[in-house]
């Protein structure tokens, strides 16, 4: 069941527009802009648009002649870092698969967590969609974002039979750094988080094995293989290893090692050489959009890049965060240019120039140096868009900010980038905590109405009600003449009540079964999240999304 497009309104004088972007609200439901039905036609576009940007003159642009060239170079080497990256825990051959497949790529990404199944439902699609097509796959995983939360939710029955969210840990929690820099701290919290994880949905009388085992188990694998990856990365191999148990095919790359790459060097240098001409894109866009989606908000959809004056130097904030061995804290990331170099630095300690006619080599090596720069989300997806895929497959957050990474591409790169897909789905957990018919509640405070002013309505067919329902009427017309007064009003008050008692069920009875309702409502409410993690699911999960995905085209 595909959720209803999303609704657009043009806004005078403006080259962005308002976008409206629904979540799938039922179980089973997905969400697909534009419909994967209408895959072909998308990706036939994409492939002659490219075709046709491939010869626009960048050379102003990090000494590079077009755009062809510089996307035949990003696309040798992402192909290449994705097949290293991957054959280190998948297995033997896997990748010669995916390598055998066309110069065409569908890309996607997210961070590397524990996420929900709408999340997944874009992994399952990748895997698809570039099978039909022959394309290349890459999964990006974006471990540059702060590692904040090493928990998952869960619904949680309380004492008295309520339930409310609750959460277990995986580990203990720390300072907030990125993926690429967190690790195991709590190894027995570690060790034993399939277990209390499985826990709360034994109260639901659940007999299932939950997915968050057979991902353990991966993750045990993973760990020999890669004994000093980071935390993020071995929970991302686990699953991905998962998924090619089920038959989905597609490799896997950290953003930290694509921002150490060559062509992402060039990127880098691409705006760092016209930073002010690309701040001054950025935020005249920013503050483009935020008109349009009238958002009063500095800080979304993102900051605005500043800058500050040195002596004679001016700085100007990119939007990239560096850090360095000694600190993971991200900070922003400030350029300033002179004749032969590019400055870079925090503001806090780290001070690094780059000669500008070895800036790739030397870029390239800073992670060496225990310096490290990572694109801030708007430019990791225009590097994917750009530079690496011909389809990017975006989730619901991504794709709310992406016409803002398509107005500053085509204004100071003067490319059209490639369309995306915006894919998201809704699974909720299988566990029957009670149906309640639609509407219930509020047919039960209709009839707690109707028994307080019109209980006559209710005792049609009472031969005791009969003097009773004559005296009232007498009095509303009564009313209708001479209007109220104390002494009516108290008759009226009278006859009402003594017909409320003769109604079944009474007041208290329906306001008891109000609150049975509403107790039922609330646990639907938990229940029927859709941000549970796919840990909680068992592996009938993985089948769901993968005929959905193939059943979508």
């Amino acid at each position: 069941m595909a959720d209803d497009a999303p609704s657009t309104t043009s806004v005078p004088d403006s080259s962005i527009n308002y976008q409206r972007i629904r979540v799938p609200r039922v179980d089973e439901s997905t969400l697909q802009i534009p419909p994967l039905s209408e895959f072909d036609s998308l990706w036939d576009s994409n492939l002659s648009g490219n075709a046709t940007q491939r010869s626009v003159a960048i050379r102003k642009f990090a000494n590079v002649e077009t755009l062809g060239e510089w996307q035949d170079e990003a696309r040798r080497e992402i192909r290449q870092l994705a097949a290293n990256y991957s054959s280190q825990y998948l297995p033997n051959g896997s990748t010669e698969e995916i390598l055998s497949r066309s110069d065409q790529v569908i890309a996607s990404g997210h961070q590397p967590n524990l996420f929900h199944p709408g999340v997944w439902f874009k992994n399952a699609c990748l895997s698809h969609l570039a099978s039909r097509t022959h394309a290349f796959a890459v999964n990006l995983i974006v471990d540059s974002d702060l590692c904040t939360n090493r928990s998952c939710l869960i619904p949680k029955i309380e004492t008295n039979g309520q339930l409310r969210f609750g959460w277990v840990t995986f580990d203990q929690h720390s300072s907030s750094e990125p993926f690429e820099c967190a690790h195991v701290i709590d190894e027995p919290r570690f060790q034993s988080f399939p277990q209390r994880l499985a826990e709360p949905l034994r109260q639901f009388g659940s007999t299932n094995k939950p997915i968050v085992f057979k991902l353990w188990e991966h993750l045990q694998t993973v760990r020999q293989q890669m004994p000093e990856a980071p935390l993020g990365h071995w929970l991302a191999a686990a699953r991905h290893r998962l998924e090619w148990a089920h038959g989905w095919r597609s490799l896997e790359l950290p953003l930290s090692q694509l921002a150490a790459s060559r062509c992402f060097a060039t990127f880098a240098l691409a705006i760092f050489q016209h930073i002010d001409a690309f701040q001054t894109t950025f935020n005249d866009l920013l503050a483009d959009y935020r008109q349009v989606h009238r958002i009063r908000s500095k800080a979304h959809p993102v900051p605005s890049l500043t800058q500050y004056q040195n002596g004679s130097h001016l700085w100007l904030e990119a939007p990239f965060w560096i850090w360095s061995e000694q600190s993971s804290e991200r900070k922003p990331l400030f350029v300033c240019v002179t004749a032969n170099s590019i400055q870079l630095t925090d503001r806090q300690g780290i001070l690094i120039a780059l000669k500008q006619h070895e800036f790739q080599n030397e870029f390239c090596k800073l992670g060496e140096q225990g310096i490290f720069i990572r694109p801030r989300a708007l430019m990791t997806t225009m590097v994917s868009r750009m530079l690496l895929s011909d389809l990017f497959i975006h989730g619901i957050g991504g794709a709310k900010y992406d016409q803002l990474t398509d107005a500053i591409a085509a204004r100071f790169f003067g490319i059209q980038l490639p369309d995306f897909l915006t894919l998201s789905a809704t699974r909720t957990l299988p566990v029957d905590r009670g149906a309640v018919e639609p509407g219930k509640l509020s047919d039960l405070k209709f009839q707690q109405r109707q028994i307080k002013y019109h209980p006559e309505r209710l005792l049609h067919h009472n031969a005791n009600a009969t003097q009773l329902i004559q005296d009232k009427q007498r009095l509303v017309q009564q009313i209708k003449r001479e209007g109220t007064s104390k002494l009516i009003h108290d008759a009226m008050v009278t006859i009402n009540q003594r017909l409320q008692s003769m109604v079944s069920p009474s007041v208290e009875e329906l306001q008891q079964q109000e609150q049975v309702v509403r107790s039922k409502l609330r646990d639907n409410e938990v229940i029927g999240c859709r941000e549970f993690s796919f840990c909680l699911f068992d592996e009938s999960l993985i089948d769901w999304l993968t005929k959905t995905a193939l059943g979508a085209t």
